[in-house]
This record gives C-alpha cells, sequence and structure tokens, in this order.
C-alpha cells in the first residue's frame, strides 16, 4: 500500500541521514545534508565553523548542533521562545533580557528574527561556543561573557558536551574538561530593571538564584 511504502521510504532515508552524521564532517557533511532539504536554506562550512543563512541573519553553530536549524527553522525558534515562556512576557525592545548557559545565542537570534531588539546579555562558559555566540551577536558584544554563573566567584571546571549542549558544572561522565570562572549574578551591575532572567544551568539553577 502506499502508506507502508511511504513509511519505507522515511526508514531508508532517516538510515541514510544517520550514516550522514555519523561518518561525515564540514563541507561534505554540508553538501549532502542539502540534498535533503533542497527546499530550505543550504548550509555551509566557512572558516571552521557551519552556518546558515536565516530570513534577516545568519547563525552559527560550531559543530553538527545546526542540524537543530535545517528543516523549518522558525518552527525551532518558535518551539525555544515557548519553552522558555519568552512569548508570554511579551518582550518589547530595549528589555533587558539576561541569558545564562546562552549557548550560540540562538534566543536572541529567534527574536531578532521577529523584529524585538532587547538589550541582550549572555553567559556561556564554553569558549567554543561562546565564539558562536559572539558572532551571532556582533551588536551585545559587550554584553557577552565566557564564564559561568554559580554562587560563589572562583575558578570550577566544567565538563563539556558542546554537541548535546549540556556541557556543565557537575560531571555527568564526560571525557572533555576545562578549567573556567564563574561568578555570581549579582557581582554584575546592571543599569536597568531585568524583564527577563533565562537560566539553563544544567543542574545549578538553583546556585544560580
Amino acid at each position: 500500500s502506499y502508506g507502508l511504502i511511504k513509511k519505507t521510504l522515511l526508514l531508508i532515508k532517516g538510515k541514510i541521514l544517520s550514516l550522514i552524521i555519523n561518518n561525515f564532517n564540514g563541507k561534505s557533511f554540508c553538501l549532502l545534508i542539502n540534498l535533503f532539504y533542497r527546499k530550505n536554506n543550504k548550509i555551509y562550512f566557512k572558516n571552521n565553523l557551519y552556518l546558515k543563512s536565516l530570513d534577516k541573519n545568519k547563525i552559527y553553530y560550531p559543530n553538527k548542533r545546526i542540524l537543530r536549524v535545517v528543516n523549518n527553522y522558525r518552527y525551532h525558534f518558535s518551539k525555544i521562545l515557548d519553552s522558555y515562556c519568552i512569548n508570554d512576557v511579551q518582550l518589547k525592545d530595549g528589555d533587558l533580557l539576561i541569558d545564562c548557559g546562552a549557548n550560540v545565542g540562538e534566543i536572541n537570534v529567534a527574536l531578532k528574527e521577529k523584529n524585538i531588539f532587547v538589550e541582550y546579555v549572555g553567559f556561556e562558559p564554553d569558549p567554543v561556543t561562546y565564539n558562536c555566540l559572539k558572532i551571532n551577536n556582533p551588536e551585545s558584544v559587550n554584553n557577552l561573557y565566557n564564564i559561568g554563573l554559580s554562587n560563589e566567584d572562583k575558578e570550577d571546571v566544567l565538563y563539556l558536551d558542546g554537541y548535546g549542549g549540556n556541557s556543565s558544572l557537575l560531571d555527568f561522565g564526560s571525557n572533555h574538561q576545562i578549567s573556567i570562572n564563574i561568578k555570581r549574578l549579582d557581582s554584575f551591575d546592571f543599569h536597568k530593571r531585568i524583564k527577563l532572567l533565562k537560566i539553563d544551568a544544567e543542574g545549578l539553577e538553583p546556585e544560580v538564584l
């Protein structure tokens, strides 16, 4: 039946995509992925970063996490804003948004795609991911910090999971780790009332608060 044929084709497509994801990188990875999503904007590999052009901006990722925005990035951005209840806050231009665990700054990119230009302050401790955060949000570069947030000021260990976006100060079994600086949020002097504080600290949310 048609239904069975469709399911079989989807299964085959899934297997092929899995092989591509697991065995290719860089330009060859992008080329092969673009064959499957030709109706959407293509992805590229430039200066050792993955990038995709959006309606109004470009977004860069340090790794294959770019797959989040390959197929229907508008839906992905909408899910992000909904998951953090940002649409309920009704942000306006100039509102102060603090992003703890900013990753590559998807939240601010999503807002800019909706023509909402907040005063964006981002904290991202992973230096590789932080590099993309700066590239994606050049207008906020003076408000972006390559540090972690917690309940004290000190040096600590960051356990890395850049691909999954789950890097954490808590040891979850990662084989990769680096030393980073962490600070208390109230060690920063914000000049206006914070409209939204988003915290995604991979288990350290109580300490950040």
